[in-house]
């Protein structure tokens, strides 16, 4: 006899502020090049607030992103137009590379179109429809059998993914939040009296004991043209 647990899952509403602040932690501990850990953040929050695979695909492939061969991605200029070949990666580590060469060759006059082929993931490309309202254009993914089509025109407004993410934050389990929590620790400097001493203006000492603050935060600007307080 099986029993299946009637045990509510636990919800924590997170911000895009502390979202973005641990998965760009964690993308630190994964080798990426310090140039792609805020462009690959980007696809990540974009891909939760497009209920794709956001925060729970980040927890599965965190060993498929820390093997990436970036060097193999490589764009082909062909007669049938702009090819960006993934070299195996996944989809976060190529897309907004091909969303900025769509928008290129869309504002200088040209289709707007890219094919992107040999990536893993490839249902996360369509994450690009929501990264592209970020430049104010409106993306069109089709998908093939190797990637995807990215068609790019113009879309006047706001960027209602964001807003949206902004005002209702990110619904997921606290269960993966605590795992994503402790595992972007490994970016950060051990605990130590040194470390402390280094954690900002406050003042300690070798033994712990905090001595106040070395700055001044007077806004000196706030005092022009302020008359002076006599003494008397």
């Amino acid at each position: 006899m099986s029993v299946v647990s009637r045990m509510p899952v636990r919800e924590v509403v997170l911000s895009v502020r502390e979202t973005r602040m641990i998965v760009e932690r964690i993308l630190l501990t994964l080798n990426l090049p310090a140039g792609f850990v805020p462009a690959v953040g980007n696809c990540i929050l974009y891909s939760q607030a497009l209920l794709r695979g956001g925060l729970a695909h980040l927890q599965e492939t965190m060993n498929t992103i820390a093997a990436a061969r970036l060097s193999e991605i490589r764009l082909i200029d062909d007669r049938s137009g702009l090819v960006l070949d993934g070299g195996g990666n996944h989809a976060w580590l190529v897309m907004h590379d091909a969303l900025d060469l769509a928008l290129a060759e869309h504002r200088l006059g040209g289709k707007g179109a890219l094919e992107i082929t040999n990536v893993s993931a490839g249902g996360e490309l369509f994450v690009i429809e929501g990264l592209a309202e970020r430049h104010r254009a409106r993306a069109k993914i089709q998908a093939t059998t190797s990637g995807a089509h990215v068609g790019i025109d113009r879309l006047p407004g706001e960027d209602a993914v964001m807003w949206r993410a902004l005002r209702d934050g990110f619904a997921v389990s606290s269960e993966l939040w605590r795992s994503l929590y402790e595992r972007s620790g490994e970016a950060l400097t051990p605990d130590s009296i040194e470390s402390r001493r280094h954690a900002g203006p406050v003042m300690v000492d070798a033994q712990g004991r905090v001595h106040g603050r070395d700055d001044d935060d007077t806004d000196f600007e706030l005092l022009l043209g302020q008359k002076a307080v006599s003494s008397n």
